[in-house]
């Protein structure tokens, strides 16, 4: 498995960073992503501990989730968005998948969500609301995206 880039996944990246530094709030949105190419399968924990070294897949809970499951994750996320009407919630959150979705066809893939306990001094239990981290293969094309998000204070 080696981490990679393409032109679409840069434009994520950086509509990533836009939202980080546009996005009205009390609380800052953070996020991180990684791109994966896989020579052989691999499975959800061996991805996780390769995009994040010190997260402890050992000690988290990794479940399988639909495209579905996700969508509604990344509007509940943007949901949170102080000082902002519904209408605006639900276009940067279409914006956002729409962004994942140039990189990775989520809708086609395999998705798993990565929940840390919270005992375990887990690098990717560190937001303070409405955090998430999701693992999304496509198999067909052998590749692997990781997109690990919360607020911040």
């Amino acid at each position: 498995m080696k981490e990679f880039s393409t032109l679409e996944f840069e434009q994520l990246k950086q509509h990533l960073e836009y939202r980080e530094d546009k996005t009205p709030r009390n609380l800052d949105p953070f996020f991180d992503v990684k791109m994966f190419e896989l020579e052989m399968s691999a499975v959800p924990s061996e991805i996780v501990t390769q995009a994040f070294p010190k997260s402890n897949p050992e000690k988290a809970q990794i479940i399988e989730r639909s495209a579905n499951d996700f969508s509604e994750c990344v509007i509940e996320f943007f949901s949170q968005l102080e000082n902002t009407n519904q209408q605006m919630q639900f276009r940067v959150a279409y914006e956002f998948l729409e962004a994942i979705e140039s990189c990775i066809e989520y809708e086609q893939s395999k998705i798993w969500e990565y929940v840390p306990d919270g005992i375990s001094f887990d690098q990717l239990y560190d937001f303070i609301s409405c955090g998430f981290t999701y693992i999304i293969l496509d198999e067909s094309k052998r590749q692997c995206l990781v997109i690990h998000g919360g607020y911040c204070d």
